[in-house]
């Protein structure tokens, strides 16, 4: 069982960074669903889909400006520049988060 990350608490932050960072690079958390309802088969789909590609996944919840709670199937990559991210938005996603050692996390 996987345990949960808060991304505004900087040390689980930093811890996550660097479990996913490729060389010191960005880490881009890029969701691959649009869920705002409970996992469900999609989700578990995707999630098991990604997993079989051997992509670094996770489930991932946050709230809107709106005070809607999404529950996305989210994928971590690294090594690739913010330009490149864009490519991978999916569903049209409102944002990519982006980890980097030591500071809050970004939103492109």
């Amino acid at each position: 069982m996987g345990r949960c990350i808060d991304l505004t608490k900087e040390n689980e932050r930093d811890a996550l960074f660097d479990r996913l960072t490729r060389d010191g690079q960005p880490v881009y958390l890029i969701s691959v669903t649009d869920n705002e309802k409970d996992f469900g088969d999609d989700t578990r789909d995707a999630y098991v889909r990604l997993r079989k590609n051997k992509v670094d996944v996770m489930l991932g919840q946050w709230t809107d400006i709106d005070g809607i709670l999404y529950r996305d199937v989210t994928m971590a990559v690294s090594r690739i520049g913010s330009k490149q991210t864009l490519k991978y938005k999916h569903h049209g996603q409102a944002y990519i988060v982006v980890l980097e050692r030591n500071d809050p996390p970004r939103f492109i």
